[in-house]
């Protein structure tokens, strides 16, 4: 017979990361201290008592306890649970309420590393539960444009929501981090207006490219535009929003697919910026040092939090949006064949050179 319990939460009982020993991909490897207690021990000796007590009034005789305590530990057979325990101070708890790290909203843990301590039984069920709350408030707070915080950043440079200060020694960033970021920073559903757009705006904005002029905003607002996109996504080793023609984009979009209430949040977001750029530093956005830039930016972006359709959402959607579907960026970043031959529903994605496929 066979008997399991449940030991406490003790916050002597932890994990640490160990910098001086590595694994094979540089990372500190995890060090984890847990022990059981004295309640523990008495809940051993407990069962041991209770499993010969129902044995014998079974009928059977010569019954022995035993307990292999020396060869026994916490995780040895059953669902141990903690690591990034949930709560609502940052400063004692990994995850809040809704399994989201306290310092990177924008990551949930949905396993049992929330909870501190459980029974016996199999938690698989209780993970499952975690993970649809946790989702649902995940989806909600991505239609609020909640879930790209401040020091989330993009690129080398800039994203809207970063605080890395500029520096010339600061590495430039993979394009492929770059796009990973940068899809998850849109966040926010993609209005008709612009769907609508996408297919007409990209052709036109493609044959102008860089030396694009503006045709519906005006020439102030055009620079501002440029400067805000090529903050968003600068060039690598893979070209960047100004490269691809993202500022004629967004020109042809406010001025011919936008509704009408979209196109006034822009209109009213950049003129706002302007009047916070020269406020601040008695020159227009596009004039702005980079850092300068970031941080009127960051601060729009702070602005947007908890609220749908901002000039701060309708910017970075356009920027992204142009972006990733312009046709230089399909064939370069994306994965691009023009004859692809057979199709294959699901391939390992080393096998394409570890790109996404254009849609």
């Amino acid at each position: 017979m066979g008997a399991w319990g449940e030991c406490l939460p003790y916050h002597a009982n932890r994990l640490t990361l160990n910098s001086a020993l590595r694994d094979k991909w540089g990372q500190p490897t995890v060090t984890f201290d847990c022990g059981w207690k004295e309640n523990e021990y008495a809940m051993r000796k407990d069962m041991k008592a209770s499993a010969v007590e129902m044995l014998e009034a079974a009928g059977l005789k010569n019954v022995t306890g035993f307990d292999d305590v020396v060869n026994s530990a916490p995780g040895n057979c059953i669902h141990e649970m903690g690591t990034a325990r949930m709560g609502r101070d940052p400063k004692t708890s990994v995850l809040n309420k809704w399994n989201q790290v306290h310092t990177s909203p924008n990551v949930f843990v949905t396993d049992g590393a929330c909870m501190t301590s459980a029974a016996c039984v199999n938690p698989s069920l209780t993970y499952m539960a975690l993970t649809a709350r946790a989702c649902d408030h995940a989806v909600s707070e991505l239609k609020k444009g909640n879930l790209s915080p401040p020091h989330l950043r993009t690129m080398n440079s800039f994203s809207p929501l970063s605080t890395q200060p500029e520096s010339s020694d600061v590495p430039m960033m993979t394009r492929r981090a770059a796009i990973a970021r940068a899809a998850m920073l849109l966040g926010v559903a993609i209005s008709p207006s612009l769907l609508t757009g996408v297919l007409q705006a990209q052709p036109a904005a493609a044959a102008v490219g860089a030396a694009a002029k503006p045709v519906y905003l005006t020439a102030k607002q055009f620079e501002a535009v440029s400067a805000i996109a090529d903050r968003i996504l600068p060039p690598s080793e893979t070209p960047g929003a100004l490269d691809v023609g993202v500022p004629a984009f967004i020109d042809l979009m406010v001025g011919k697919f936008l509704g009408e209430e979209d196109r006034k949040v822009v209109v009213a977001g950049l003129a706002e910026l302007e009047a916070a750029s020269g406020a601040a530093h008695g020159r227009g956005f596009a004039q702005l040092t980079g850092a300068q830039q970031d941080a009127l930016l960051v601060a729009t972006a702070e602005a947007a939090k908890g609220k749908v359709r901002t000039f701060f959402h309708q910017i970075k959607e356009l920027t992204v949006v142009g972006y990733f579907t312009s046709e230089r960026v399909g064939k370069t970043v994306l994965h691009y064949d023009p004859v692809p031959g057979r199709y294959d529903g699901c391939i390992p994605l080393a096998e394409v050179g570890n790109v996404n496929w254009t849609k």
